[in-house]
């Protein structure tokens, strides 16, 4: 009878919990199955991924749940990518930004698809990580959090975007060979102040 009573699997036992915890369905770029958004916050969320997505093809996308149940945060995250079909490949990269908070076990994680890993280091998503989302949970603002944290993100990102873009931009005009009908124009006009 003990035995049993020892392998037996119960409902809040170890066992359960060392069960992989299943990925929710993927509703959008905002996903509060933990319910700490109220509609307008989701909305917010929404508005900056959606805007951060169609400026620069970046996706920042959220994910709350209760908890982890016994799940590593990190490989959660990875998964969770994977089953929604946003981790990308080499062959194909996605550019995809994953906050994961997990209420419960008062864990909160930034992670990145292969193809957003060199744009997000490891050192800047802890910078965000500890200056704009975890001062705000920690006082239970989870809303503010969040928005700071996504407002973080897609800032950084265009940021380096725009710089990137303006660099590509001068070394193209750089390369460029100068046009002789430009360079005859430009010294027909220095000889007229002549």
């Amino acid at each position: 009878m003990l035995l049993g009573a020892l392998f037996w699997p119960q409902a809040g036992t170890v066992a359960e919990e060392l069960r992989p915890r299943e990925v929710p369905e993927y509703l959008g770029r905002v996903n509060d199955y933990a319910s700490r958004l109220s509609h307008d916050s989701e909305m917010i969320l929404e508005h900056i991924s959606f805007k951060h997505e169609k400026q620069y093809g970046d996706r920042i996308i959220l994910l709350t749940i209760d908890s982890l149940k016994g799940n590593d945060a990190e490989e959660f995250a990875r998964r969770t990518l994977k089953v929604w079909e946003l981790a990308g490949t080499d062959e194909k990269p996605t550019r995809v930004v994953l906050i994961l908070l997990a209420v419960q076990e008062k864990r909160v994680r930034i992670q990145t698809s292969a193809g957003m890993e060199k744009e997000l280091s490891a050192e800047k998503r802890a910078e965000i990580l500890g200056q704009a989302i975890l001062p705000e949970l920690k006082k239970r603002h989870y809303s503010i959090g969040l928005y700071r944290g996504f407002a973080e993100i897609a800032s950084y990102l265009g940021q380096k975007y725009e710089r990137r873009k303006a660099m590509e931009k001068d070394e193209k005009a750089a390369k460029q060979e100068p046009d002789p009908k430009q360079e005859q124009k430009k010294e027909n006009k220095s000889e007229d102040k002549k």
